[in-house]
């Protein structure tokens, strides 16, 4: 099913205005899944419409969103002042206007308003509860009455529509088209925000892929910081930008073995036939401090990497001058500056050396010692508790029973988490015991762990224990279920800080759910820019045959590279995976030869 094309006759305007006496703070600000208010309501927005706009006095607040602004033309006029500088903006016949505190639009409700025709000015929504002008369409034919209100003092919306032609809706045409009026939900107070994850609920299952990526990300909290020496900080995220102490060179100093010289001293007329002698006082190896004064008409031997004395100006190399009796005989004047790499050179005092964000490599170890850096502020190192839940699971030291198995994804996490540079807590085995889960689970909870992984409790019936847990332990669903295969019996949630994921049972599938949805996760702890490796497109090597059409299907795969062609194929038994197929819905079956995207893994 293709998505809908994106409304280019209607605007939209979001107004970033009010003085939020009630929140206590700026509420478009005020964070909702992790970032700004402001931003997911924009977000929504820009998915909708073609054209947007931000009507906002303070335009440095909202850079971030990168979407063109405008301020009002009527100061101190309020949301009024904002439709009119939004209509005097945009030359299209119609805007629809929002404010920054209802971040629950709903789109289909938003296309009806947007497809109503008539000779209307306004298009407006009334439901019971009362009139929503910031939640409305606003064609152009509105723009003098509101200019002339404006110029004579006015300031109530609802006064200015009595004068305007006004579509309304009421409760029941609203409710034909939209299943709630949640869509008018708006923000006044701390508390709203807090009752607001239970009216988002129905959003969070069902989710796709992608979607269910980004709800992880925005509930996720990048990690605190810690300082440590620069020989501690490989592998590890700079919580800062990370700047040079000391320049590169930190001294002028000689790119040839030669001799300095003055450049004064040699005069213009020097020649083969009118040499320039000069006496050869002292020598410079690498590593001289105590560096001698050079005198007119005089010379010093020096070898690379050998600091220039002071009053020296260039090095003649030893193949442009004649040696003999302590003296040289110069025979061609050069340029000031000849074979002298200079102070800063390669790196400025003050140069950014390490971006915020930035994973510190060997590399970075070296430009770091180089440059004076003996210290970095850093994001900490996640703690992450696993626990593998199942009846059946046990130790691999143990002699199997009929009916048991080894709990492999104790060591599957525990690399993992490692291989993300984090600190695996192995919480061990519990039975299939809704309490003794919920035991070990607030026992991880009071190690200071940033994350907690499950596997198994996620089957039908009696055995879904993973729900009963999320219930007894009041975490917040963040998603239960995605439209993924593997990924139908999987959950999120969060608690405070702490981030959940109740994982399948089957090896496979944790693999590939630590990499699609964990991974990012992590990444985002450890303070990461890029959450996501690449994909890239693979010729199939093999035919591949989905069993569930109509859902996305990842598969766990074998890529390599056969001179300039990516190949990928299926993983077959107990191989280890290097790659992940993303096989998508329409396709049950896919030809050796077909080319297929893949998530590195």
């Amino acid at each position: 099913m293709t998505k809908p094309e994106k409304i280019n006759r209607v605007n939209s305007v979001l107004l970033a205005g009010g003085a939020s006496r009630r929140f206590g703070v700026n509420k478009a600000l005020a964070h909702l899944d992790g970032e700004p208010m402001i931003k997911s309501i924009a977000q929504t927005l820009a998915k909708i419409f073609d054209q947007y706009l931000l009507v906002t006095n303070t335009p440095q607040t909202y850079e971030f969103l990168n979407w063109p602004m405008t301020g009002d033309l009527f100061a101190g006029a309020g949301p009024l002042a904002g439709i009119h500088a939004a209509l005097h903006y945009f030359k299209t016949p119609a805007i629809f206007v929002t404010g920054c505190d209802m971040p629950l639009l709903n789109e289909k409700l938003i296309r009806y308003l947007c497809n109503i025709s008539g000779d209307w000015d306004v298009i407006m929504p009334h439901p019971l509860a009362g009139p929503e002008p910031l939640h409305a369409v606003y064609r152009r034919t509105a723009l003098p009455v509101i200019e002339q209100a404006l110029k004579q003092g006015e300031r109530k919306i609802n006064r200015v529509l009595l004068n305007l032609r006004v579509r309304t809706l009421d409760e029941d045409e609203l409710l034909k088209v939209a299943a709630d009026l949640s869509s008018f939900h708006n923000i006044n107070y701390p508390a709203d925000l807090a009752t607001l994850p239970k009216k988002r609920k129905k959003h969070q299952t069902d989710l796709s892929l992608t979607e269910a990526q980004k709800l992880v990300i925005n509930f996720t909290k990048t990690g605190r910081t810690e300082t440590l020496s620069f020989s501690e900080t490989l592998n590890r995220v700079a919580a800062e930008s990370i700047r040079s102490k000391i320049p590169i060179p930190a001294f002028t100093h000689s790119t040839m073995d030669g001799f300095a010289v003055r450049t004064r001293d040699l005069g213009e007329n020097i020649s083969r036939q009118n040499p320039q002698k000069l006496e050869i006082i002292d020598e410079i190896a690498a590593g001289r401090t105590d560096l001698p004064i050079l005198p007119s008409k005089k010379s010093i031997r020096i070898m690379t990497g050998g600091a220039i004395p002071p009053g020296a100006d260039q090095v003649i190399p030893f193949e442009k001058c004649l040696e003999a009796d302590h003296h040289i005989l110069v025979r061609q004047t050069g340029r000031a500056g000849n074979h002298l790499r200079k102070t800063g050179a390669t790196l400025k005092k003050g140069r950014v050396i390490i971006k915020k964000g930035e994973l510190i490599t060997p590399d970075h170890l070296a430009i770091m010692a180089s440059s004076g850096v003996n210290q970095a502020l850093l994001y900490q190192q996640p703690r992450v508790a696993l626990l593998c839940t199942g009846s059946e699971l046990v130790n691999p030291e143990m002699t199997l029973k009929t009916g048991q198995v080894v709990s492999s994804n104790r060591f599957l996490l525990t690399g993992l988490i490692q291989q993300e540079n984090c600190l695996p807590i192995d919480l061990g085995i519990e039975i299939d015991k809704t309490q003794m889960i919920v035991k070990k689970i607030k026992n991880a909870l009071n190690k200071n762990v940033q994350m907690i992984l499950t596997t198994g409790g996620m089957g039908p019936g009696k055995f879904d224990l993973m729900a009963e847990v999320f219930t007894e332990l009041k975490i917040e669903m963040i998603y239960q279920s995605i439209n993924v295969k593997p990924g139908r019996t999987t959950m999120c949630g969060s608690l405070g800080q702490t981030i959940f994921f109740a994982l399948p049972g089957p090896p496979p599938a944790v693999r590939i759910l630590f990499t699609e949805l964990v991974r990012p996760a992590l990444r985002r702890i450890l303070g990461h820019k890029k959450l996501w490796q690449e994909s890239y497109r693979a010729r199939l090597s093999e035919p591949l045959t989905i069993r569930k059409k109509g859902i996305l299907n990842l598969k766990g795969g074998i890529m390599h590279r056969e001179k300039t062609t990516i190949l990928v194929r299926a993983a077959h038994g107990a191989e280890a995976i290097n790659c992940i197929i993303a096989v998508p819905p329409h396709r049950c079956q896919v030809k050796a030869g077909e080319m297929v995207t893949v998530h590195p893994a």
